[in-house]
Formats: C-alpha cells, structure tokens, sequence
C-alpha cells in the first residue's frame, strides 16, 4: 500500500468518535470526511465536486471559516505549523494560509515532530527531511513506518524493518555470510544459493550466490522476481507471469512461458503451461513428452511413474522414459517397488494385479505369475523393518484371495511366485516388524508360515496373535484354562511365567509390557526381558509405553520419565503436571503443559524438551513446540523470546534474538525466515528502541512510556529502550497519570499500580480500565455490569459507572450515552459526571481543540465546548456547503441558485 493511502488515517486522527455506521458519510451518503480540529484548524473533504475524482479538501478554521480553501486530493491535520496535503498523486507541506512550504513531489508524507523533521517516501525510500524539505537522512531500503511516523506530542517514529534470512548447515553448524542487501535466500542448488536482492520496500531480484557469498549469476542477469530453480546448467525464472528457462547467462533456451515448473530429478523438468497441459522438457527445455492435463505421478525408487491410457511411464533423470504397457492402469508405490493393477470385470471384483517394479524400473513377476493373478484379488503385506531376522525370509509382496471362491487362498513371494494351500483359509494380515504370517485353517486352528508359505508354527493352536515385535502370544488347544505361550519367529516356545504372559498388554523390542493388579485396586506396570527370561521393572509404574528408537516412555506417579532397554531410568520421571512427552527423534522427546509463564498470566501452552544424551531437560518454559530441523538438531523458543538450534545433548549451535516465523530445510541445509520487526527513532533516524518487538510500540506522554509485544510475551519500554521489572512487563501505561494497569488473569481483576508496580485499586473483571482512553487524569472503567465510569490516578471512583458508554475525558468534556435516561443519543459531561451537552446526537466524538465532531438528525457538524454549533455541512441544490449553527449558508461565500424544472 503507497504510504499517501495509508496517510488517510494519520494524525493528527480523527477524534475518538462512538456511535453506529461512523463511516465518513453524512445521512444522505455524500462524503463528510473531517479530521480533528489541530492547531486551530481542521482538514474537511468538502469540494468542490470533480467528475474525475472526489471532492476536494481544504481547512476551516476555530470559528467555522474556511480559510484554506479546498484545493487538495489529500489532506492531514497540521502539526508544528505544518499540514501534509496532495496534489495530483505527490505530496507536499503548506502553512494555515495555503502556501506551499515544501512543493508537492513526495509518494507519501507524514507529521514534522517539534524537532523539525518529519518522514517521506521518494522513489520507494522512506527519508527523513527538514522543515525546507532537504533530506536529512535517506532510510535503508525495506525500511517501513511501523505506525504513522512522528504523531503529535511523540519524539520517536515507530518503524518496521525487516529481519534477514539466515541459512544454516546442520553438518557443520556454521551460518553461510550473505550480503546486506539479501532480503531472502533459498537452498542450495547444485552449489550455489538463490538469493533475492532488495530493490524496493517489498521486493527485488532473484540470483544465485557462490559459496563465498559473492554472486555467481547476479539478480539482473536473471531478472526473476520470484526464487529461481536450476538443475546446474539451465535455470527456470518467473516474470510477467510466468516462468521461463534460461542459461546461466540469462540467455533464453525457448520462448515458452509456463504456468509452473518443477525439477523431477536432475534433467528432467515437469513443466505446465498457460492451458493446463503438462509436459516432460529434458535439461535444454526441450520438449520431451505431453502428459495431458492433470495427471497424477508417484515416486518410487529413482522414478516418477504416470499411468496412461495404454501404457506405465517411468520418468527418469535427464529426461528418460520408458514405457510399460498396460491397459487402463493404475498404480500404486509400495516402499522401493512400484504396483500395475488393471481394471477386471465388474464380477470378478477388483483391479488385476498384472506387474510390480523394483526400484530401477525392472518387472519383477514372469509372464506366468501374471497370467495366474488373474484369478485373484492381491491385498499388500508390510514387511517393515523385522529387527533381528537376517535369516528369516522375507514377507511376501501380498496375500491373494481368489475370485473364485472353491479355489484355495495364497501369497506372491518376494521372489514372484504365487504358493496356495488348500488348509488356508485367513491370512495376516502382517505388520511392521513381523516376522511370519498368522494363518487360519480351513478348520479353524491356527499355525504361521515363512515368506515361501511353509509352517513354522504348526496349525495346532486355539489362538495366536500377529507376530509384532517378532514374537506372538498363543493358546493351545482345551480353552481358557490352558496357559498361554510365547512363540518367537523361528517357531520356538518361550518360557514366560503364567502370572506375566495371561497379563501381557504389548510385545516391544524383545519386552512383554505386562500388568498387574495390587491389592488396593490399583494397576501397576512392569517390564519382561524375553531372551533373558527375567523381570526388567518390577510392575509398579503407572504407564509404560512400547519401545520406540530404544527407549520407553514410562510414567510414575504423575510424572513422565524414560526407561532404556536394560529397565534403567534415563530420564528420571522428575517433574509433574506435563502430559505424555511426544518423541521428537531417537531419545529426544517433547511435553507440553498448561501453566503461567509469568506472574498474573494466564494458562498458555509450554513446552519442555527432554534427552536421554542430557540425561534430563535441555529446554524449559518454551513457548512453542520444538521443531526437529534435521537429525539431532532442534529449534527451541525459550519464553524469554527469541530462539535456538540445539543438538540433543543441548549444546547451543546458533543463537537469534528473533524467533524464526517459517524454516525450509533439505539435507543438512536449513533456511530460517523471519517476520519483520518494529522499532522507534528518533528525529535524526537513529535508533533509540532497536528493531526486535512484534508489534508496533505506541509510547504515551508525558510518562514516555510503551507496552510493547515481544516473542511469547510483552515487555514494558522507555524511550530509551530499556525494559522495566519483569513483574511488570505485561503491564500498560495510563497517559498523563503517572499509573500502570495491568489484567490478573488468574484473580480476574484488572489492577491499578504505580509507576514502581505498587498497587493502588483492584476492579472485579480482566480489561475493567480503557487504557487507551486516558485523558486529562481520568480514565474510563468498567462495572460488572457493563456500566462504565471515570477513576481518577488514586483510584477513587470520581463518577460513578452509570453510562453505556463513554470517551477520553478531552477538555473537561467526554461523549456519553445514558440509556436509561436518553435512549441511544449520546451527549457530553463534564468532571462531575453531569450532562453540559444535553444528549441528542447519532453519533459523537471526543473534543480536540476545543471542537467535536458529532452527528444530529443526520447532519455532520462541529460544535464547541458549550454545544453550540460552529460548522455544519449540508447539500445544497445536491452540493455541499458549510453552514453555521443557524444553517445560514457561510461557505461558499457566493450562493447558487437551484435549477427549476
């Protein structure tokens, strides 16, 4: 947004105002906008009427005059004897009789502070000038107003400024140097890093830096405006909305624009152009293949594969294609193999399994394998990762259930063979980590088999479970009475005492998780070391949870701990009130709580994050969830703000006083982005706040104090920057009353104190004082029952809360609604809380130099201290005129007649 747009709601602003529909327009919807009365002016949109463009503006003064008279596209309040006024899109300066002080020639102006500067845009710069219009200082680029420059009565300028990217290497833990001007980078790219140089506040070009941080192909060569993507040797950039593929030297390779590129593998661009239609182009942009509109690909091994109408194609590097026939396929990847399935009849069910792929694209059935699939439904077995099985065989690729139903059930080996057994009549289903097959017979006894479909576990047993955890729970044949056993991958019985097996809850990494009850009631938990056949944790834990990289959460009392193999605590179940720690990566783990991060806050989500490494925390009080980067590297958020990347040991490897807003990462490469940042200067553009709050800082006079928002929190400033008590860091300052309020979220009071945190009132309720309506010593505050009051700096109740609503208390006048007493109309009182301005307007504002703006019947006008009107603004023959409290037309000076019909 150009800064003259924003100008439209800068200072001095138009006064408080209260009241429905206050939009700048009168009843009869014709413009009224009219700011405050500043310096004994007022800006007004009043005329005269343009076919080209709005009314124009001018200024009246105190007594209804208009002495400026309207001339400009734009207009602001004056300050320090200056108004900021637009003439044909620039902007310039004039002093209350009109004349031109600074000629128009800025995008943007805003207010001179009593110093005598003030901030402009020129060219896409902010610069600070003089009262001659000589630029004191030229801003950086990318430099923003955080607010509205320097408002009336403040000696600082809140400005917005933006934060630079950092790009970090996991494996060696160093940040790579980039030039100032870099305003964003992406990952690297065959060496070189895409980076995008500032050229204006919100933007630039895109280039490639080299790994000394100097540019490679630098921004204009390129002429990207968005992130470019190269293979090494041809690169894809977008401008004119579209992307197109160029050299390093930014020489064009053709004279398509497309819609959007991708970079499949090296070599090899999947490209879409204006119309939809995918396409295949090789590394010199070249045109390999159409894929038609919208097809769907799937990764598997080193391919891309797109089922067509007649054909599987497999997409490699450096734009290779092969075709495997097929009619009507559909495909889906299962780990590193690639299905082919056709559609069958509708009444032999669903699609054919016909082939499957290993990873380099090679069939995997024979010609035989494939004919005899036609006669079944193939439903894929997980093999996962079965620790501890070097020589077990590998699970099938699938169990096959015929479409003939007199014919028996099988399996597809890995080997690509199809193996039947009459007996069967269920199979698996197999899960991560199995090591054979469960299998129901025909009848009804149950046994397991190897990947080649022979029996490992006899068909003899009553009951068997998968084989999780490469071992199984069975029961004999005879009913509950018989023990159950533990049968391991290999078939054989393991010996597990009857008081641990017929408690069993889960199988993991070689332990029976089993229960047991005491005699209070209560369930404890412990741990059976399988191959050593003995107790590892006696069963008096509260929870204990399968193995996961090597290590158990487990839970005693109501605190969360960490147990390794051998049933030692490796983090000690030490502190309470967290809930069930999420693992992050192989030790690493994160909880989350609700508690007060700071003194009268109230209940926010926090963090801990824990390792086996550190042997306990290495992050506490953390705002937001840890993020996993990469392995063993972690970004914390600590509640003091800013943030961290640590490893799992909690060793500190990069350090920001920012909190990162969004990262990317791809290998050991990591880019960590950040919002922009606000801070405030001076009249001579240093820093007196420096550029680290999350929100614009809005200092009040004279105490020259700020609550400013901070990552996870707030901190209460000066205008030198340093930061008050901790205890009083979510705490706001009273304008002109020397008083502090801050909400006790957990009392649901809002508090009164002094400068020094000393209490002086309570109020029932969070948010009872209208902070930002400090006036005069009085600030408005709020009943339980929605009525509201004024309290003076001791705390006393000086009104009493008996209004709807009410204003800052500006020259001895506030608007105030009394419905009880006059409806929805608003009127004005006085310090003691008696109506001076009998209540009669639609809506109302509060004064500002001695003059209000309200609305009555309808019509805008400006009245004075005693309610008597000083300018209104009517139509007259369908044009506006300003008129005095009598309507007696005093502006224009000449009266129009109206047309007759």
């Amino acid at each position: 947004m150009a800064l003259a747009a924003i100008l439209l709601v800068i200072g001095p602003a138009p006064a408080r105002s209260a009241g429905p529909g206050y939009d700048c327009t009168d009843a009869l919807g014709r413009s009224a906008c009219n700011w405050a009365y500043s310096e004994g002016l007022a800006a007004v949109q009043i005329g005269p009427e343009r076919e080209d463009g709005p009314p124009r503006w001018g200024y009246l003064d105190a007594s209804g005059r208009m002495v400026v008279e309207p001339a400009f596209d734009d207009a602001e309040g004056f300050s320090n004897g200056l108004a900021a006024v637009q003439v044909k899109g620039l902007w310039g300066y004039i002093d209350p009789k009109g004349a031109w002080v600074i000629e128009p020639r800025f995008q943007g102006a805003t207010s001179f502070n009593g110093d005598g500067t003030a901030i402009v845009e020129s060219d896409g710069r902010h610069l600070l000038i003089d009262r001659q219009g000589r630029t004191v200082r030229t801003l950086p680029p990318g430099w923003r107003l955080g607010r509205y420059g320097f408002e009336p009565g403040q000696p600082l300028a809140s400005i917005l400024v933006p934060v630079a990217p950092l790009l970090w290497n996991a494996a060696t833990g160093l940040a790579r140097d980039l030039p100032e001007d870099v305003m964003d980078v992406g990952l690297p790219q065959g060496g070189l890093v895409p980076a995008q140089r500032r050229e204006t506040k919100y933007g630039g070009r895109w280039g490639y830096l080299d790994e000394s941080g100097r540019w490679a192909i630098a921004p204009e060569v390129l002429g990207s405006t968005m992130a470019p993507r190269s293979d090494g040797g041809t690169v894809a950039i977008y401008h004119d909305d579209g992307w197109w593929f160029v050299d390093a030297a930014g020489k064009p390779l053709s004279g398509t624009g497309y819609r959007s590129v991708e970079l499949l593998m090296p070599g090899t661009w999947l490209a879409t152009t204006k119309d939809g239609t995918q396409q295949i182009l090789d590394d010199k942009a070249a045109v390999v293949r159409d894929l038609g509109q919208y097809p769907s690909l799937v990764s598997f091994g080193r391919w891309s594969a797109l089922a067509a109408d007649d054909a599987v194609l497999l997409i490699g590097a450096k734009a290779e294609i092969r075709a495997v026939p097929a009619d009507h396929p559909e495909i889906e990847a299962h780990g590193d193999v690639l299905w082919i399935s056709e559609p069958s009849d509708a009444s032999d069910g669903g699609p054919t399994l016909v082939q499957i792929l290993d990873r380099d694209g090679r069939p995997l059935l024979d010609d035989a394998t494939v004919k005899a699939l036609n006669g079944y439904s193939a439903y894929p077995v997980s093999d996962g990762d079965a620790a501890g099985a070097a020589d077990a065989l590998p699970l099938p690729f699938a169990t096959l259930l015929p479409k003939d139903y007199r014919a028996p059930g099988g399996i597809l080996t890995a080997k690509g063979r199809i193996v039947t057994n009459p007996d069967w009549d269920d199979i698996g289903p197999g899960g991560r980590g199995d090591l054979l097959l469960r299998v129901q017979t025909v009848k009804g006894s149950y046994g397991a088999i190897d990947g080649d479909g022979g029996w490992v576990v006899p068909p003899t047993l009553e009951r068997l479970s998968g084989f999780g955890g490469g071992y199984a729970v069975a029961r004999d044949q005879g009913g509950e009475a018989v023990r159950p056993v533990l049968i391991d991958g290999h078939g054989r019985r393991r010996d597990v005492p009857r008081s641990v097996i017929e408690e069993a809850q889960d199988i993991s990494s070689g332990c029976l998780l089993y229960s047991r009850r005491a005699e209070g009631g209560s369930v404890g938990w412990g741990l059976w070391d399988i191959e050593a056949g003995k107790v590892l944790v006696e069963p008096t834990l509260e929870e204990i949870k399968p193995f996961d990289g090597g290590y158990a959460l487990a839970r005693q009392a109501e605190a969360w701990g960490v147990l390794d193999r051998q049933g030692r605590w490796v983090i000690p179940p030490r502190i309470a009130g967290y809930g069930e720690p999420e693992r992050l990566d192989d030790g690493v783990y994160v909880a989350q709580s609700s508690k007060p991060l700071r003194p009268g806050g109230g209940p926010e989500s926090v963090y801990r994050l824990a390792s086996v490494a550190a042997g306990g925390e290495i992050g506490e009080d953390l705002r937001d969830k840890p993020e996993r980067l990469a392995a063993n590297r972690f970004l914390i958020k600590p509640a003091s703000g800013g943030a961290a990347l640590v490893d799992g040991a909690g060793k500190v490897l990069l350090r920001s006083d920012a909190a990162p807003d969004r990262t990317e990462m791809a290998g050991d490469w990591i880019v960590l982005r950040f919002d922009d940042r606000y801070g405030a200067i001076d009249s001579r553009g240093e820093w007196r706040v420096p550029p680290r709050y999350v929100s614009a800082i809005d200092f009040v006079q004279p105490e020259g104090l700020a609550s400013a928002s901070v990552d996870g929190g707030s901190v209460l400033l000066d205008q030198d920057g340093k930061a008050g008590p901790a205890g009083l860091a979510d705490a706001s300052p009273l304008a002109g009353m020397g008083r502090l309020v801050r909400n006790d979220e957990d009392k649901d009071e809002t508090v009164l104190m002094a400068l020094d945190g000393a209490e002086i009132l309570r109020l029932p309720g969070r948010y009872a004082v209208e902070t930002s309506d400090a006036r005069g010593g009085l600030v408005p505050f709020k009943s339980p029952e929605e009525k509201y009051g004024f309290l003076d700096a001791g705390g006393k109740r000086v009104i009493g809360a008996y209004f709807d609503r009410l204003g800052p208390m500006e020259g001895d006048r506030a608007f105030a609604m009394q419905s009880s007493r006059s409806g929805q109309a608003y009127g004005y009182i006085d310090r003691t809380g008696r109506f001076v301005i009998r209540p009669r307007y639609e809506w109302a504002t509060s004064f500002s130099d001695g003059r209000a703006l309200v609305s009555e019947k309808g019509v805008p006008q400006f009245i004075d201290a005693s309610g008597r009107v000083v300018a209104r603004f009517l139509l007259h023959c369908g044009r506006p005129v300003v008129a005095d409290g009598k309507s007696a037309q005093i502006w224009p000076k000449q009266k129009r007649s109206c047309p007759t019909r």
